[in-house]
């Protein structure tokens, strides 16, 4: 191999584990430094379509029981592709994936962690690590390889305080036969210790240069005073009015339709605002509604500054790798499957449903011509009337105190959970689709449940009808993030696949583990082997509960059956 071809996979391996800077306790001997957090990903670099999996090792300085923390994968111009948030619970190690589209463009990504100081409006920044994502989409001739790209240097540590051996079964398996491993793992005199420990096996062929420990320690963006960090997930927006122009509102209302909850936060002069989320997991969509304003804009005002994105570096090797990877979704292809199989398994989540001042069930009433007719003749807190230009005019009726009066403005709409702030839409829904009406007018309650969203009534409907008239109107204000990750397994080869009919067996990742236990000094782990071949390397990362780190590997070949 070339020395420009090393340097290129050393780079790469150098990549491969990242550390982030994190702070020390008041009071403790070093507070002028900083105590090193480490991140194992199970592969150097990845290709679309493939799953990063990581785990992030933190230090006895961050076992604060409630803390979130935000991770990010970035474009290199500091747009976000993804993200989503994990809260530690007493852990001193955080576990996750991210999964890579089959479209994902090939890029040098930046996968980002940050937490945010309690009480304080700026992120802590805990991580910036480089991630090379390449596309087997469209491979670059070997004649016309684009430049290397050059990835900054890092001097690599070895993690310090624990020794660690990797004991293997045998040495040589045949594809598609289990293979068990023992780990011992002691402290610098020798003694056993607990630990806990993630664990990757990846193709030696991909990692010519393994002899070097593919870990460092990342020297933090700078000097930080300890303080704690914050316990919930918030989501940091800009409002916008029509013409794109930041809009101070000063209140703010969201709406969360999967737990039908309310929240209000408050914009600034610049129309910036903060708001904190309740637990959820997943996806969710969030919409925005500004009670003065029916036509709004939301847009996330994250933004990472990031250094001069480094082009990718590529070789033959790299270029055979793609094409191996093409020839490898095309075989899954023809079987219906796919290499990467990801199933998260998203918490239950209760939903305590509204309960409305009057349910209206249109099946229970002689048939009307539309909307505008049932409330006209049918007796009900919803008032309507046609004003002077022929327009629609919806009032609530406020029933608290003695005189009952209409409120000043027409009531909040939502529809098939989403707000729609233009009430003379409403009139196009059919009768006959609507499953029911609920009616919310009592004062009272409206600032319990919907704040100062519901300050003049609020009207659920519920239909069965294509409501595709009403997508762009109940898109106002819609925004989608992530919020808690919900846990995932990584898809490893099972013992029925590997004795069961020939179904192809080839994957971009042979096993990890991100959550082996080591008790007493010992642990062990087995997985079925792949039907790829060759030389493979199985990695340990392991920390004790003192922050105590160490390294070790070892290797098996596999030939055929």
């Amino acid at each position: 191999m070339g020395t420009e071809m090393k340097r290129m996979y050393k780079q790469l391996l150098l990549l491969w584990v990242g550390s982030c800077m994190l702070l020390l306790a008041p009071g403790t001997h070093a507070q002028q430094s900083a105590l090193g957090c480490v991140m194992h990903l199970n592969k150097p670099f990845f290709v679309n379509g493939e799953t990063i999996w990581y785990k992030l090792y933190l230090p006895p300085a961050l076992q604060q029981p409630g803390a979130v923390l935000r991770f990010e994968l970035l474009h290199p111009g500091g747009n976000s592709y993804s993200s989503h948030f994990q809260q530690l619970n007493g852990r001193q190690y955080l576990q996750g994936y991210f999964p890579l589209s089959y479209d994902q463009p090939a890029a040098m990504y930046h996968l980002l962690v940050t937490a945010k100081k309690a009480g304080k409006p700026e992120d802590v920044l805990l991580l910036n690590m480089p991630v090379p994502i390449y596309s087997d989409v469209e491979i670059p001739a070997l004649n016309n390889l684009p430049a290397p790209g050059q990835i900054p240097r890092q001097r690599p540590k070895t993690p310090q305080g624990l020794q660690i051996r990797v004991l293997p079964e045998k040495t040589t398996y045949s594809a598609r036969q289990r293979v068990q491993v023992q780990i011992e793992v002691l402290d610098a005199n020798g003694r056993p210790v607990d630990a806990q420990a993630s664990v990757s096996v990846t193709d030696a062929s991909l990692l010519p240069l393994l002899s070097n420990l593919p870990a460092h320690l990342r020297e933090g963006p700078a000097q930080l005073s300890y303080q704690p960090l914050d316990t919930a997930m918030t989501f940091q927006g800009l409002l916008l009015d029509s013409l794109q122009q930041p809009l101070f509102s000063g209140t703010l209302s969201a709406y969360l339709p999967q737990s039908q909850q309310f929240f209000t936060t408050y914009t600034n002069g610049e129309g910036a605002f903060e708001l904190r989320l309740p637990r959820l997991y997943g996806e969710v969509s969030l919409q925005f509604a500004d009670p003065h304003n029916p036509y709004i804009v939301v847009q996330s005002r994250r933004y990472i500054s990031l250094p001069t994105a480094s082009p990718l570096p590529y070789s033959a090797e790299i270029i055979d790798y793609l094409r191996y990877s093409q020839e490898r979704k095309k075989i899954y292809q023809l079987f219906g499957q796919v290499e990467s199989p990801l199933n998260p398994e998203r918490p239950a989540e209760q939903v305590d449903s509204l309960l409305p001042d009057r349910r209206i069930i249109p099946a229970n009433y002689e048939p009307f011509p539309d909307l505008h007719t049932f409330f006209r003749e049918i007796l009900t807190p919803l008032k309507l009337r046609v004003d002077q230009n022929g327009k629609w005019v919806y009032r609530m009726l406020n029933v608290q105190g003695r005189s009952k009066s209409l409120y000043a403005d027409a009531p909040v709409f939502i529809v098939n959970q989403y707000i729609v702030r233009q009430p003379e839409l409403i009139g196009q829904l059919h009768f006959s689709d609507i499953q029911y009406i609920d009616l919310f007018n009592d004062y009272d309650r409206l600032m319990e449940l919907f704040g100062a969203l519901g300050k003049n009534g609020v009207v659920m409907i519920r239909s069965s009808q294509d409501l595709r008239f009403l997508e762009e109107a109940t898109t106002v204000g819609r925004v989608q993030l992530h919020a808690l990750l919900p846990p995932a397994a990584f898809p490893a080869a099972a013992q029925a696949a590997a004795e069961g009919p020939h179904q192809p067996l080839l994957r971009p990742q042979v096993y990890w583990n991100a959550g082996l236990k080591v008790e007493g000094g010992r642990g062990g782990l087995e997985f079925w082997h792949t039907d790829d071949q060759g030389l493979f390397h199985i990695e340990v990362l392991a920390q004790d509960a003192h922050g105590r780190m160490g390294y070790a590997r070892a290797e098996y070949r596999v030939g055929g059956n």
